[in-house]
C-alpha cells in the first residue's frame, strides 16, 4: 500500500499539525529525532510521508517524557538532600542548646545570677516579641585595668512571638542560648558597657505573620548592645539591644528578622 502523502512548500519546515503541544518542527529537529525512518519530507516533489511522520511524533513524545521524568527524579533527590540537611541543623541546634543548658550551672560556679525581662518589635515584618531570660555573669572576667573590664557570661532565653497585623495574632515561641562579651567601665554608682554575642536560636514554627516565612527553624542571633548598670553591687540594670536573626542562608527563604529590643534586669 503506497504511503499517504501531503503536499508542502519545497523547503519549508514541518508545522503545526504534527506537533505535540501545538509548537513547531523544524526539518534540523525531524532529522535529529527520526533519523531512523527513512526519508519524511522531499523537498524536489513537495510532498511528506504521514507514517513516517506520526511515527516520528510518538518518538519525540517518548523522548521528552523521558527527559521530563529525569529532571522530576533530579528534582526529588535535591529536594531530600536539602530536607535532610535543615533536619540534621535542627537536631544539632537543639542538642548544642541542651549542651548548654546543662554547662552553665556549672561553668558559673561562683558567678552571680540575674533574671532579666525585655520587649523588642520588628516593624519591617510587623512582629513583636516578649522575653524572658536567665543570666550568668562573669563566668569567667578579665580585668583590663582598676576600671575597665572584659567579661563572657551566659545567657538562656525564652521569648514569644506575635504578629502585630493578624487578628487573632499569631505566634511562635523562641529558645536560645547566647555566650556574651560584655566590656564595662566601673564608675562609683553607675557602670556603663557594650555587649556583644553570636548565639543559637530554635523557633516552634517557620511562618508568622501571614507571609513572614523563615527556611529553618534553627537560627543564628547576632546581638549588640549597650546599657547601665547601677549601685555598687550593680544589681539593677537597663539596657538596649539590637538584635538579627537569620539562619545564615543555610536554607531559603532566608528574610531575616531584626528586633530593636530594650530590657531591665536584677542580679540576685
Amino acid at each position: 500500500m503506497e504511503p499517504r502523502k501531503t503536499s508542502v512548500l519545497p523547503g519549508f519546515f514541518v508545522w503545526m499539525t504534527l506537533q505535540p503541544g501545538g509548537h513547531a518542527w523544524s526539518s534540523w529537529g525531524v532529522r535529529q529525532h527520526c533519523s531512523g525512518f527513512g526519508t519524511l519530507c522531499l523537498p524536489e516533489t513537495g510532498f511528506c510521508n504521514v507514517e513516517a511522520l506520526l511515527s516520528c511524533r510518538a518518538v519525540i513524545k517518548t523522548k521528552r517524557w523521558r527527559v521530563d521524568l529525569a529532571g522530576a527524579a533530579r528534582h526529588r533527590r535535591m529536594s531530600e538532600k536539602q530536607n535532610t540537611l535543615s533536619g540534621g541543623l535542627q537536631r544539632a541546634a537543639l542538642v548544642s542548646i541542651t549542651a548548654g543548658l546543662l554547662a552553665l550551672p556549672s561553668a558559673a560556679g561562683a558567678a552571680a545570677f540575674s533574671m532579666q525581662a525585655g520587649y523588642g518589635r520588628d516593624n519591617r515584618h510587623g512582629v513583636e516579641k516578649y522575653e524572658v531570660a536567665a543570666r550568668w555573669d562573669e563566668i569567667v572576667q578579665w580585668q583590663l585595668s582598676s576600671r575597665l573590664a572584659l567579661a563572657l557570661d551566659g545567657e538562656v532565653n525564652l521569648a514569644n512571638w506575635r504578629a502585630l497585623s493578624s487578628r487573632p495574632s499569631s505566634q511562635l515561641t523562641e529558645f536560645g542560648v547566647s555566650p556574651i562579651f560584655r566590656l564595662s567601665y566601673a564608675g562609683e554608682y553607675a557602670t556603663p558597657f557594650v555587649e556583644a554575642s553570636v548565639g543559637l536560636r530554635v523557633l516552634s514554627h517557620t511562618e508568622i505573620a501571614g507571609g513572614h516565612r523563615m527556611g529553618s527553624a534553627f537560627q543564628f542571633s547576632d546581638m549588640i548592645g549597650v546599657g547601665i548598670a547601677f549601685g555598687k553591687a550593680q544589681r539593677l540594670t537597663i539596657g538596649y539591644r539590637y538584635q538579627h536573626l537569620s539562619n545564615a542562608g543555610i536554607q531559603d527563604p532566608n528574610p531575616g528578622t531584626d528586633f530593636s529590643m530594650g530590657y531591665v534586669r536584677y542580679r540576685f
